[in-house]
C-alpha cells in the first residue's frame, strides 16, 4: 500500500506517526477540509500552473490523484518518449508514491523541481525534495540537481517577470539523502503494524500544521483544558499530559506558571471573573466621541493582480462602521467592493466621506486597521494626507480583553468570536453563512468572479452580515463596558 508524500514530508515530527497511521487506515476519521486549507489549495494551485508557464513545451501527466497506476504508466512512456519537460510525474519506490511537480532534462540526467507558493524555503522542503530524489533514482532516474521554486518577495504587479526564484538545494538535499532510507523504513513499519500507534496529543497535533485527526484524538479533552491556558509551552503540555492531566481543574496548586498564566487558571478554578479597572479606566480615558467601531476584510493573493502589489500583500475590499454618539445614537455604514476592479481607491473614498472628523475610531486588534490605512494612503497619493489623520485616532479593544479582563467562559481566549457570546449572548457568529476570515476571502473571490446574479446577491449579503457583525460586536462590547466602568468610578472615586 503506498502512502502519501506530504506525510513523509514531516519526518522529523515523530508525533506525526500517529496521523501518517491514521490516513491509510481510518481514513474516515479526518474531518472535513478547513477552509483556511482549502485555500492554501487553491492558492498552491494556482501557483504551480503559473510555475508550469515558465517550461515552455513541457508536458502534463494527465492523471487524477487517485489514478495512481494510470500516472505512472504514463510517466513511464512519456519519459521513455523524449526529453521534454514534465509535469507532475509519478513514481513509486519503497512503497512510496510521488508526483514531482517539474522534472526536466539535463543532458542524460534530470532536474528535480519542486514548486512552493512561499516566500522562502523551509527545512520541510528540503525533506520534501530528498524523499523525491531518493523515489525517483530508486524507480530508474540519474537526478542531477534538486530545486525549489518558490515565489519572489520583490516581485510587483504588473511586471510578474521576476514572479519565481529558483533555488538550488542539491547540497542540503545530498545531506539528507542517506538518512531517508531508514525513515522510509519505520513509516512502511507503522503502517504495516496491526495495532495504532500510542501518541499522546499535544501542541505538535497543530504543528506544521494541525493536524487532519484532531478532532478524534481530542474528542476526550473536555473544556476548560489545558489547552486554553495562554501562551503555555510545548513542554509543559507535555508534563501534564504525561500525568494525565487535560482539564485545568486538575492542575496541581504548585505546578510552575507565569503570572498571567495562573491567573486564567484561577479563574477556571474559582469561576470568577477576574477585572483589572484601574487598567481598563487607563485605557478608555482618552475616548472621544462620537466613537467609531471600524473594521476592514482583506483579500492577499499569492500572484499580485493589482498595481503594486507583491506575492500575499493584504488589500481591503470591504468595511464596516458603526458611529456612536454621545446620546446613544448608533449610525451605520458599509463598503463593499462588487467586481474584480481594484477595490482600494473608492474603498478608501467612502472611508474618508464616512468617518467623523472628530471622535476616537476604535478597532478590535487596530493594528491590522491602522496597517491596512497606512498602506491605502502610500497607494492613493490624492488621499494620503485625508487617511494617515485617521491612523492617530485609533484605541484598541483587543488589550483588555487579552490583558485585564479574564472570564472562563473565554476559555483562555481574547479573540471577539469567543468573547462576543459569553458577556452579549445575544449576538453570535455560528447562524452567519460565513464564519471566518478565510471563508470570508473565499467568498469574495467567488462573488468578484461568477456570473450567476443570485449567487452574487447570496454572497454580498453573507459578507456585508458578517462584517457588520464585528463592528455591531464592539459597540455591545464596549457599552456594558463603559457603564460598569462608570458604575466603578463612582464607588473608587466617589466626587
Amino acid at each position: 500500500m503506498t502512502f502519501l508524500l506530504h506525510l513523509l514530508g514531516f519526518v522529523i515530527y515523530r508525533f506525526r506517526r500517529f496521523e501518517l497511521y491514521l490516513e491509510v487506515h481510518h481514513r474516515d476519521l479526518a474531518t472535513p477540509t478547513p477552509p483556511a486549507t482549502q485555500r492554501i489549495f487553491n492558492t498552491g494551485h494556482e501557483v504551480g500552473h503559473r510555475a508550469q508557464q515558465q517550461f515552455p513545451n513541457g508536458i502534463l501527466i494527465d492523471a487524477e490523484y487517485y489514478e495512481k497506476q494510470k500516472a505512472l504508466d504514463t510517466t513511464k512512456e512519456a519519459v521513455a518518449s523524449g526529453k521534454n519537460a514534465f509535469f507532475e510525474p509519478a513514481f513509486l519506490y519503497d512503497n512510496v508514491f510521488i508526483r514531482i511537480d517539474v522534472l526536466r532534462p539535463n543532458g542524460d540526467t534530470w532536474d528535480l523541481i519542486e514548486v512552493k507558493s512561499v516566500l522562502t524555503v523551509s527545512d520541510t522542503h528540503i525533506i520534501d525534495a530528498a524523499v523525491q530524489r531518493y523515489v525517483t533514482e530508486g524507480a530508474g532516474l540519474t537526478i542531477n540537481k534538486c530545486y525549489i521554486m518558490h515565489l519572489c518577495r520583490d516581485c510587483e504587479f504588473p511586471d510578474l517577470s521576476n514572479l519565481f526564484i529558483l533555488d538550488d538545494v542539491t547540497p542540503q538535499v545530498a545531506n539528507l539523502l542517506p538518512t531517508i532510507p531508514d525513515q522510509v523504513a519505520t513509516f512502511n513499519q507503522i503502517i504495516a503494524d496491526s495495532e495504532t500507534p500510542d501518541i499522546p496529543i499535544g501542541k505538535h497535533c497543530d504543528s506544521p500544521y494541525t493536524c487532519l485527526f484532531k478532532a478524534h484524538c481530542w474528542q476526550h479533552v473536555a473544556e476548560p483544558s489545558i489547552f486554553c491556558i495562554p501562551r503555555i509551552s510545548a513542554k509543559k503540555i507535555d508534563q501534564l499530559v504525561s500525568q494525565g492531566i487535560t482539564s485545568i481543574h486538575e492542575i496541581a496548586d504548585d505546578f510552575k506558571l507565569s503570572e498571567n498564566q495562573q491567573r486564567h487558571v484561577d479563574v477556571f478554578k474559582n469561576n470568577k471573573p477576574q477585572i483589572l479597572w484601574p487598567a481598563i479606566c487607563d485605557q478608555l480615558a482618552t475616548l472621544q466621541y462620537p466613537l467609531h467601531f471600524l473594521d476592514f476584510e482583506t483579500q492577499m493573493e499569492a500572484i499580485p493582480r493589482l498595481p503594486g502589489l507583491r506575492p500575499f500583500n493584504q488589500y481591503p475590499f470591504q468595511f464596516s462602521l458603526h458611529i456612536l454618539h454621545e446620546d446613544g445614537t448608533l449610525d451605520h455604514f458599509e463598503y463593499l467592493h462588487r467586481d474584480a476592479s481594484d477595490p482600494r481607491e473608492p474603498l478608501a473614498k467612502a472611508l474618508i466621506d464616512t468617518v467623523d472628523p472628530t471622535g476616537t475610531i476604535i478597532a478590535y486588534n487596530a493594528s491590522f486597521e491602522i496597517r491596512v490605512i497606512g498602506n491605502l494612503a502610500w497607494r492613493i497619493p490624492s488621499l494620503r494626507h485625508s487617511l494617515y489623520r485617521l491612523r492617530d485616532r485609533f484605541l484598541d479593544l483587543l488589550p483588555i480583553f487579552r490583558d485585564y479582563y479574564f472570564h472562563a467562559g473565554f476559555l483562555g481566549s481574547n479573540s471577539i468570536k469567543d468573547v462576543l457570546p459569553v458577556l452579549v449572548p445575544e449576538l453570535s457568529y455560528t447562524n452567519l453563512d460565513v464564519h471566518g476570515g478565510d471563508e470570508v476571502q473565499l467568498a469574495w473571490l467567488e462573488l468578484i468572479t461568477t456570473d450567476d446574479q443570485s449567487k452574487r446577491l447570496e454572497l454580498a449579503t453573507s459578507l456585508l452580515a458578517y462584517c457588520r457583525l464585528d463592528t455591531l460586536a464592539m459597540v455591545r462590547l464596549y457599552q456594558p463596558l463603559q457603564r460598569d466602568l462608570e458604575q466603578y468610578r463612582s464607588i473608587v472615586l466617589p466626587g
